[in-house]
């Protein structure tokens, strides 16, 4: 346990502190940080009663948590504190002198404020959850994990007279959602890939209004655009976009769409990733009816366009015969399973010979081409320009001139 307490604390840049079941500091694996300990484990001992035992989040300040772990004999393995904001530095001032009753005037020459190191949520939860097993044998998920703190947390937020309350404003001011219907046909014109419908359906005139997702007007439109591209992502997956694809260009566009102040311009950029989800659609679109195994030969293609594909390693994977397998994919798309990894991996460098800075070479090996000039022989078959032309000509640099 010694060394798995060092190995999990090291894993997460912060310390895992052991606590008596006396209350007293055991032992501190990792970083010496004892600053949060009393707060946290008074917060536990209020809060915990007679509560299941499951691993329970503190938070302390905005975006900094700690987790607490009991164990068989009540002695308990605080995780953290760690940080699930990247990036930003997080102000600890106000929890060292309020919560941890330092005074205002001493509590910056008194104590050294830590650096709180930041680590991705799930990265924490799994931490947290082997912990657990490790101390009591119990097997969470981590959907259970957020599910059970969440719990404690959303008690108060999420509440029937809210809902209410708001259904009520609405209809007292007679002021309507917009029409189920009219996102439903929206929606259709994607699935189906079919512009016309489209643009139809959003230059449809109704009564009501988009919902009310925030008292800031940006952060409204950008909450708007997020719902939208989201479910216009789904759409597009049940029209024949590949999932890897769509969730891909969802998280791309919400990035953008999370750097833009202007309101005009969230909204044209929203329908300019719907539009685009659509004609993604139209390219998937094919008279016949899809096979499986093929369909189920596409994503394992798109799923490891940066490493060099063995055709007999696809068929292994999902189960197909190789020599079935090339002769039914030629079939069914009319080009040989070769031709079509060629076909895609051309697709991706285009893409990042126009908007990346990664040199040729290095375009080359992340797709898995043997080498720079097999790359380029390959590339011009298919574009009549070397890699190097094609940036010249398409790439983002010479676009903003």
């Amino acid at each position: 346990m010694e060394y798995s307490m060092n190995m999990y604390a090291k894993l997460l840049h912060t310390s895992i502190s052991r606590i008596g079941s006396g209350g007293n500091t055991v032992k501190i694996y990792g970083n010496h940080t004892d600053f949060h300990i009393a707060y946290v484990v008074k917060k536990y001992m209020e809060e915990k009663k007679d509560m299941e035992k499951y691993p329970y989040l503190v938070n302390l300040c905005q975006g900094v948590t700690t987790a607490v772990v009991e164990d068989q004999n009540g002695e308990l393995y605080l995780i953290g504190p760690v940080s699930f904001v990247e990036y930003k530095q997080v102000d600890l001032k106000k929890f060292i002198t309020q919560e941890c009753g330092m005074q205002k005037e001493t509590s910056e020459e008194a104590y050294v404020l830590p650096k709180i190191p930041y680590c991705s949520r799930d990265r924490f939860g799994i931490t947290v959850l082997l912990v657990h097993h490790m101390l009591t044998g119990q097997e969470l998920s981590l959907e259970e994990l957020w599910r059970l703190n969440g719990e404690k947390i959303n008690e108060n937020h999420i509440h029937e007279r809210k809902v209410g309350s708001v259904l009520f404003e609405r209809m007292e001011f007679e002021n309507p959602h917009n029409p189920y219907d009219q996102e439903v046909r929206e929606l259709n014109s994607i699935r189906n890939g079919d512009l016309e419908s489209f643009q139809k359906s959003i230059r449809e005139t109704y009564a009501g209004s988009e919902g009310r997702l925030s008292e800031n007007q940006i952060r409204q439109e950008k909450n708007i655009a997020i719902c939208v591209i989201t479910l216009a992502s789904r759409a597009a997956i049940e029209g024949g976009v590949l999932p890897e694809m769509a969730f891909s260009m969802v998280d791309a566009y919400i990035m953008q769409v999370e750097k833009m102040s202007n309101i005009v311009e969230i909204r044209s950029f929203m329908r300019k990733a719907e539009q685009t989800f659509l004609e993604k659609v139209q390219e998937n679109k094919k008279p016949k009816v899809k096979n499986m195994l093929v369909e189920d030969t596409k994503k394992y293609i798109f799923q490891h366009l940066h490493s060099k594909i063995e055709i007999g390693n696809i068929g292994n994977e999902i189960g197909a015969n190789t020599t079935y397998l090339s002769e039914l994919f030629h079939k069914t798309e009319g080009v040989t399973i070769q031709k079509y990894i060629q076909r895609e991996k051309i697709k991706l460098a285009k893409n990042m010979l126009q908007y990346s800075e990664y040199k040729t070479e290095d375009i080359a090996n992340y797709l898995g081409f043997c080498s720079q000039s097999y790359f380029g022989k390959v590339f011009r078959e298919y574009e009549n320009l070397t890699p190097n032309q094609f940036r010249q000509k398409y790439g983002r640099n010479n676009r903003n001139k």
